[in-house]
Parts: structure tokens; C-alpha cells; sequence
């Protein structure tokens, strides 16, 4: 399991990635497998935390963390939703674009470091850091999933 230094820059440099991407002109479609590929990487992080420290004699502590998790992605999906609805959407030639503006950057500043103020809470070995690229991936999902919706209402049938 990588270490929480480690996870800080792979964090780090997967939120610099997503936020280039964020800013700049893209076609809103489904089919990109980024979301579902870190959430599946945060899932099996917190798998093998939750394995290591799910029993004993600080389970009571560890319960406490996985709520603060929960917290945190619950959070987290409020600024997804507030982030879908940051983005410029129009249709050109039957595409679809979307393109984040400043607010879209600033919500995901703003997200991380709840995210991360979020995480101090965390005491289980192990186990602060680990959400990061499930966040991200069920972020990404989140946001995705309403500028979808948004260019259905703007062009039935795209």
C-alpha cells in the first residue's frame, strides 16, 4: 500500500490532470473510463485499509473513519453537482462541448481541501489519503452524469 506522501502526489498530480481537463474544450460524451478507473483504485485502497484495521481493538475508531469518509464524498458530491452546472455546454455540429470556467476550478479547489481537512479526522493507519482517487472518480462520474442531462434538455436526442 502506498504511503501518504505517496498518495498526496499521486493525488496531487491526478487533480492537476483533471483540472486541465476541466478547463479546457472537450465533447461531453460517456464513455471515458477515467472515473470508473479511479474509483476503482480508491475502492481497492480503502479495501485494503479497512483490511488491515477493520478488526480489534480500535474498531470503534475505525467505524469513526469510514463515517468521516462518507462524510466527505457526501460533501464531495454536492460540489459535483454545484461544478456540473459551472460548465459551458453548446451543441456544434450535433457534438456536444462542455468547458469549465473559473468557478469550475475554484468548486475543486474548494472541494479538495474540504477533502483533505476532512481526511485530518482521519486516525486509522493507513487509511487517511486512501479515499483521494475514489473521490475523484465518483466526483468525475457525479459531474459527468448531470452535463449529460444538461445536453439532453439543450438538444433532445444528442
Amino acid at each position: 500500500m502506498p504511503t501518504l506522501a505517496q498518495n498526496l502526489v499521486i493525488g496531487l498530480a491526478v487533480f492537476a490532470y483533471i483540472l486541465y481537463r476541466q478547463l479546457h474544450t472537450r465533447p461531453v460524451r460517456g464513455r471515458s473510463m477515467l472515473p470508473w478507473i479511479l474509483l476503482a483504485l480508491g475502492v481497492v485502497q480503502i479495501a485494503g485499509a479497512t483490511g488491515r484495521h477493520g478488526s480489534g481493538s480500535h474498531v470503534g475508531a475505525f467505524n469513526t473513519d469510514l463515517l468521516v469518509i462518507a462524510a466527505a464524498m457526501l460533501i464531495g458530491a454536492g460540489f459535483a453537482c454545484a461544478r456540473a452546472y459551472t460548465l459551458r455546454i453548446w451543441v456544434d455540429k450535433g457534438i456536444a462541448y462542455r468547458k469549465g470556467s473559473v468557478w469550475t476550478a475554484l468548486l475543486w479547489m474548494m472541494s479538495i481541501a474540504v477533502h483533505f481537512s476532512l481526511d485530518a479526522f482521519v486516525h486509522t493507519p493507513g487509511l487517511a489519503g486512501t479515499s483521494l482517487e475514489a473521490y475523484f472518480g465518483l466526483m468525475l462520474l457525479i459531474q459527468r452524469e448531470i452535463a449529460i442531462r444538461r445536453v439532453g434538455r439543450l438538444q433532445p436526442g444528442l
